[in-house]
């Protein structure tokens, strides 16, 4: 069976679906099944390279136009690789970039489409989230008629997706986002200091302004004068974060780091005392189960799809609107957390996911080829 995947972006560019894609596809690859990955390269630096591997999955990356890391309209040369494209299964991420609906347009008959969303709620700009649903609408019809299965990685996000796109719910299934297998042998780290991590793209829906804003409060109200920040991301909000900790100077407090090995990130995990993800929308949160899944007293915002886990008392909610005193305050009761860690608390490794991903793959294979003889 060959398998293609189609995304906004790909490794070595780092982000929630980028990881999504890179843990399913490449594990794909260890089974024995031939992927692709059909990627947008806005700045062209890695599409100069044009075709290449990495373990063992081919990558093909196209030139396209996404202003602030936002959209990735590719070029036509996409549609025209994807309309000629032999794969049994095309697989598309991401329903608010144009990648998707490019993979909706050239669907050939004899294809299975598969569309994991990832939608959130909003978007990161006050214009993106007034385009949002103009987009929706125009794209929604197309979807129903084209995607013979569509993925959501939560409850919360399978709800809004049904909402949104008026469809059927015996087409919308939930497999959750996975975490690697790795992060259950590491140690945490017994340090004197009070280290706060949080990860994820520099976007100003994250709030990591809060978060910066809450260790200035930790410092100056109660006294955890030895209370630092570890923030690991890069994205367009970076240059803002960096003068907010100027203001606030806190700067020796105040770590930013990117292009982590995951060596090196799960050292960060490793020392953290709380972890912090109040972003205003999450379809899942990859880090942040990580976290979790580490028994680090996480803190996350209620209005997100990690509410699931406050609600089985598995992390630290903040209602909404997040401001740096409710964060500074959820930290320190993130102290005296307990986590209450179970099986029914639905986190996935990625070769379960990959489990329930050939299962359905098969399904509608089979199913396309026995219509085809009827």
């Amino acid at each position: 069976m060959k398998i293609l995947f189609v995304t906004p972006r790909y490794h070595p560019h780092i982000g929630g679906v980028e990881t999504h894609v890179k843990s399913i596809a490449e594990r794909l690859v260890k089974r024995g099944y031939g992927v692709e990955v059909y990627a947008t390269d806005p700045k062209g630096n890695l599409s100069e390279r044009g075709e290449e591997e990495i373990n063992g999955v081919t990558i093909r990356r196209f030139r396209s136009f996404a202003p602030n890391d936002a959209y990735y309209l590719p070029s036509r040369s996409m549609l025209t690789a994807l309309k000629a494209a032999d794969a049994d299964i095309v697989h598309a991420h991401n329903i608010q970039a144009f990648p998707l609906l490019y993979a909706c347009i050239a669907k050939r008959e004899w294809q299975r489409l598969v569309l994991t969303t990832h939608m959130h709620t909003g978007a990161s700009t006050r214009f993106r989230n007034m385009l949002l649903p103009l987009y929706i609408r125009i794209v929604r019809d197309l979807i129903r008629s084209r995607a013979d299965m569509i993925i959501c990685v939560s409850e919360f996000e399978r709800d809004i997706v049904m909402r949104r796109l008026n469809i059927d719910s015996s087409r919308v299934m939930v497999i959750p986002n996975g975490i690697s297998e790795d992060i259950f042998n590491v140690k945490r780290i017994v340090d004197d200091g009070f280290n706060l991590l949080s990860v994820g793209r520099l976007e100003r829906f994250k709030n990591f302004d809060k978060v910066i804003g809450a260790l200035h409060i930790l410092h100056r109200e109660y006294g955890y004068k030895d209370a630092r920040l570890t923030i690991v991301g890069d994205g367009p909000d970076k240059d803002r974060l960096i003068k907010l900790v100027r203001e606030f100077n806190i700067k020796d407090s105040v770590t930013f780091k990117s292009n982590l090995s995951r060596e090196e990130l799960l050292e960060e995990y490793a020392r953290a005392k709380v972890f912090l993800l109040p972003s205003e929308y999450e379809s899942y949160g990859i880090a942040a189960v990580e976290a979790i899944a580490m028994r680090i007293p996480t803190i996350v915002n209620n209005r997100s799809a990690l509410v699931e886990f406050v609600k089985r008392g598995s992390a630290i909610g903040i209602d909404p609107p997040i401001t740096a005193n409710k964060v500074a305050d959820a930290i320190v009761r993130a102290v005296d957390f307990k986590h209450d860690v179970r099986e029914n608390n639905n986190i996935l490794t990625w070769n379960e996911v990959v489990d329930g991903l050939e299962q359905l793959y098969s399904n509608i294979v089979e199913s396309s080829y026995i219509k085809h003889w009827l």
